[in-house]
C-alpha cells in the first residue's frame, strides 16, 4: 500500500508497472484511469458508468463485471496472455465545450444510451432483478397497443461485434408490461427482432431478447436497444424487423423496419 505519494514517486509507480486494475464498485470520477493514461500504461476496469465515460479518453482500457472476481480473473488472464505490451497511443479526453455539448445531448436528448453502453445494463443489480411486477396472463389484443420508434443506429457496439439500434417503446395500453413472467418463462414482455435479406425474405426470425427493466406503465415511454452480430451482414442480412412480443403468447404485430 502507497500513502501520500508525491509526484516523483508517483511517476516511478507508474513506469515500473505494467497496467492499472481498478476494481471499484462505485466512483465519483476515476483520477488513477486519467493518470494511467497519462503515463501510456492499460487500464483494466470494472465496468461502471464514470469508467465508461473516464476510460474512453483512454486508449487500453479493458472492462469486466463489476463485483465480478472471476471476471476481473479472465481480464487480467487475458492481459498476461500478450507476449508484449503495447503502449497506447496517446489519451485524448473531450476539452471542456465537448464535455458541455455532450451533457447536453444526454441530458436534452436523451442520448445516455449512445456515451455510456455498459455490457451490463444494471451493474448493481443481479442481471435476473426486473422489478416485482410479474406477467402472468396473456395480454389480449388491446392489451398490447404501442408505438415503436426508430431513435438511433445501427451503429458499432464497442468491441465491434455487432451493431447497436436504439428505439423507443410506448406503452398505449392500459396494462402494465413487465418482463417478469410465469416460472417457466412465459407472459414477460421483451424486445425482439426478426432478420431479412434484401428482398424481405426472412433469414431468422426468432433472436435475442432485450428485457424492460423494472416494469413499463401506460402511457411511459423506454429506450431499449437491440444487438445485432455483424456477422448477419456477412450472409446476406439488410433489414432487421424489430417487435415486441409476450413468450410463450404472441408477437405484438407492426414490427419496425430498420435497415442494417
Amino acid at each position: 500500500m502507497h500513502a501520500n505519494v508525491g509526484d516523483d514517486d508517483l511517476r516511478a509507480l507508474y513506469d515500473g508497472c505494467d497496467a492499472l486494475i481498478a476494481a471499484s464498485f462505485a466512483e465519483g470520477f476515476g483520477l488513477p484511469i486519467v493518470e494511467a493514461g497519462h503515463f501510456g500504461k492499460p487500464v483494466l476496469a470494472s465496468d461502471i458508468p464514470v469508467f465508461r465515460e473516464v476510460g474512453k479518453g483512454a486508449a487500453g482500457a479493458h472492462f469486466f463485471e463489476v463485483g465480478s472476481s472471476v471476471a476481473l480473473a479472465t481480464t487480467v488472464k487475458s492481459f498476461l496472455k500478450r507476449t508484449a505490451l503495447a503502449r497506447p497511443d496517446s489519451p485524448s479526453w473531450p476539452t471542456w465545450s465537448e464535455s458541455l455539448a455532450q451533457l447536453e445531448s444526454v441530458v436534452v436528448g436523451q442520448k445516455w444510451y449512445k456515451f455510456y453502453e455498459p455490457r451490463f445494463p444494471r451493474p448493481f443489480s443481479p442481471l435476473t432483478d426486473l422489478g416485482v411486477t410479474r406477467m402472468t396472463t396473456a395480454l389480449e389484443a388491446e392489451q398490447r397497443a404501442h408505438r415503436l420508434q426508430h431513435v438511433e443506429g445501427p451503429y458499432a457496439t464497442d468491441d465491434g461485434a455487432a451493431v447497436k439500434i436504439v428505439v423507443s417503446v410506448t406503452n398505449l395500453s392500459g396494462t402494465v408490461w413487465s418482463s417478469l413472467g410465469s416460472t417457466d418463462g412465459r407472459m414477460g414482455v421483451a424486445l425482439s427482432y426478426h432478420v431479412l435479406d434484401g428482398a424481405g425474405g426472412q433469414l431468422q426470425y426468432d433472436n435475442a431478447r432485450t428485457n424492460i427493466p423494472f416494469a413499463l406503465v401506460p402511457g411511459d415511454t423506454i429506450y431499449l436497444a437491440v444487438n445485432v452480430l455483424r456477422s448477419w451482414k456477412e450472409r446476406g442480412a439488410e433489414f432487421v424487423d424489430l417487435e415486441l412480443l409476450q413468450e410463450g403468447v404472441s408477437w405484438f404485430g407492426s414490427p419496425l423496419r430498420v435497415a442494417l
